[in-house]
């Protein structure tokens, strides 16, 4: 006995098909997404080469000043500071990882090691000074704080909502470990000029 499928309804088979692959194209998406809970949250590169690579590089800000004297007399070295555009990693219909370019630009200051010492033994190194943005630039971020990366080679690191000219610091020093950051007192200023 040969089954017969009513020809009016051979219109289904390929409806049928496509919401199949709706089906499990939309499951195998939301199972990717689950596992990257980093999607759509701004980023910044881990290096200036990846930055590069990437496409996301804008260009330098060069110190007025090359070193700056600590209160223990070091002497701390001030490279230029690179920005880039701020990014996001995305997941495309494709399905595949990208980083599109997102609001605002990151800024690094990439001072080795942010000058960490101990001078007891047995003592956790601590972070002798730390950088802050100028008062009156506070107006070219909405997230004004200053990170470091203690790991690699980003150094200081702040976000910015728009690229001004110039760009002022204030060295905050501390002299013992135990003191609070909010104590700190402003030992030098540091200014950047945009050279792009």
């Amino acid at each position: 006995m040969k089954l017969s499928f009513p020809k009016r309804l051979w219109f289904l088979v390929p409806i049928g098909t496509m919401v199949m692959g709706i089906v499990t194209y939309t499951v195998v998406r939301l199972y990717d997404e689950l596992g990257r809970l980093n999607l759509g949250v701004e980023r910044g590169s881990s290096s200036l080469k990846e930055s590069q690579s990437d496409g996301f590089f804008v260009g330098v800000y060069f110190p007025t000043e090359r070193t700056i004297t600590l209160k223990d007399t070091s002497m701390v070295e001030i490279p230029d500071a690179w920005v880039e555009h701020a990014w996001k990693p995305e997941f495309t219909w494709s399905l595949r990882d990208t980083k599109v370019v997102s609001n605002g630009y990151n800024l690094n200051i990439p001072i080795k090691a942010a000058k960490f010492k101990s001078n007891q033994v047995g003592l956790a190194p601590y972070q002798e000074f730390t950088l802050q943005l100028d008062r009156g630039d506070l107006q070219y971020s909405r997230h004004p704080g200053i990170g470091y990366d203690l790991g690699g080679d980003l150094g200081f690191m702040i976000s910015l909502d728009t690229l001004p000219e110039a760009l002022t610091f204030d060295v905050l020093a501390k002299q013992h470990a135990d003191d609070s950051w909010t104590n700190a007192t402003v030992s030098k200023r540091i200014q950047f000029k945009r050279g792009f």
